[in-house]
Order: C-alpha cells, then sequence, then structure tokens
C-alpha cells in the first residue's frame, strides 16, 4: 500500500474498469481509477487506515474506467499482507445505476417541487388579482341593497343586489380558501389550534353544496 500499485485485481474488477486481461491494470496506481473530484477524500482515507491500522467502510466513490467513462463504486478496504509485504484489499462494487436511479429520482422530486411553487405563485397571485373587483362588487352590491344612496324603486333589484353580494361573499371566501392553501403550502401560516362551532362548520359546508347535491339526487344526511 505504500506505492499504492495494483497487484492483483480479480475479473470483476476487470470487467468494472473496462480491462480484457490483468496485464492492462497490473502495476498501475490505483488513484488512476478514482475520479480527480474524489481522489483527495479516497487518499485522506486510505492514510487514515493506513496511520491507525483500521478498514474503510464502505464509501460512495466516483470511479474511472480505463477509457476515461466515468462510474460510481461503493468501495471499502482492510490492510492485509501480501506475498509477504503490508498491502491493502480493496473491494468495489459497481453502484452506477443505483446512482442514477436515485439521480432520477431526485430530479424528479425538485422538478415536482418546482411546479407545485409555481402552482402556489400562479393561485397566489391570481387570487390577489381577483380580490380588487370583487371588493368593488361586494361593496356597490351592499350599498344596493342597503339603499344608502336613496331607493333603487323594485323590491325586486334590491333582492338581486342582496344575492350579488352574498355570492360575491362566498366567492371572496373560497378565494380566501386559496390564499390559505398556497400559504400552508409555503410554510407560511403557523398552526394555531382553537375550539371550533362543528355544528356550524358543517352547517356551513352543506349550504355550500346542497344546491349542487340536489341537482345530482345526491342525499345530504347531517
Amino acid at each position: 500500500y505504500v506505492d499504492r500499485k495494483l497487484v492483483f485485481a480479480n475479473q470483476a474488477f476487470l470487467r468494472q474498469v473496462g480491462a480484457t486481461s490483468l496485464d492492462q491494470v497490473m502495476g498501475t496506481d490505483s488513484t488512476d481509477f478514482i475520479h480527480p473530484d474524489d481522489r483527495d477524500r479516497a487518499l485522506a482515507r486510505r492514510d487514515g487506515m493506513v496511520n491507525n491500522n483500521q478498514p474503510i467502510a464502505p464509501v460512495e466513490v466516483k470511479r474511472l474506467r480505463l477509457d476515461g467513462s466515468v462510474y460510481y463504486g461503493e468501495v471499502a478496504a482492510t490492510l492485509l499482507v501480501w506475498e509477504g509485504k503490508p498491502a491493502a484489499q480493496v473491494v468495489c462494487r459497481d453502484i452506477t445505476e443505483r446512482k442514477q436511479v436515485e439521480e432520477t429520482l431526485l430530479f424528479a422530486k425538485e422538478e415536482a417541487e418546482l411546479h407545485n411553487r409555481a402552482k402556489s405563485e400562479f393561485l397566489a397571485g391570481m387570487s390577489h388579482e381577483l380580490r380588487t373587483p370583487l371588493n368593488a362588487i361586494i361593496g356597490f352590491s351592499e350599498i344596493l341593497n342597503k339603499e344608502a344612496l336613496g331607493p333603487i324603486g323594485s323590491t325586486q333589484y334590491r333582492e338581486y343586489a342582496g344575492d350579488i353580494h352574498a355570492s360575491g361573499q362566498h366567492l371572496l371566501a373560497l378565494i380566501n380558501d386559496v390564499l390559505d392553501i398556497s400559504k400552508i403550502e409555503a410554510g407560511g401560516i403557523d398552526l394555531e389550534e382553537q375550539a371550533v362551532d362543528l355544528a356550524g362548520a358543517i352547517e356551513s359546508c352543506v349550504t355550500m353544496v346542497k344546491e349542487r347535491a340536489t341537482a345530482r339526487e345526491v342525499s345530504l344526511i347531517t
């Protein structure tokens, strides 16, 4: 292990590095098969093994084949005596396929998170854009319903104004819910536990969906 020269390699290692015979690797520097990105760390682990007489536990290493192509190996090593001289036995398992799967999953995860953030930002922006005209609708319909500036002539118009106001309030509540969901997904809302009027909440939910349920002949039982 002093000069790091290879004195033996099995067929599995030859296949791993793309060698067709033992002569192609005999006497080569073992660090030649380690990618420059990981070479310093690998040498530090080797020195630690030699100085402390402790084996190297399996660790992922970026490696090189004879043709210069990159692969990933899970490497472990231990000290021994080879033909009367101190040496190191290194076992390397090719984990390239596993690493590729991990990178694919990581990329998919990052893409999903990116799309989710984009969706949340879109919903938040759209919700803010909708609230501006909606507040005007709610405000003016309330003025009409209360006849704050004088009578509007027809009772039916006042009822229509009340319906517009109620619908606007309902739509505003939905938009606020969308904003809250966007904030929750972004981690911008802290959980605050409090007592809830469960019966009132259920009644509110039923009120919102009962017309659609009736139209589809769905019975709601509470």
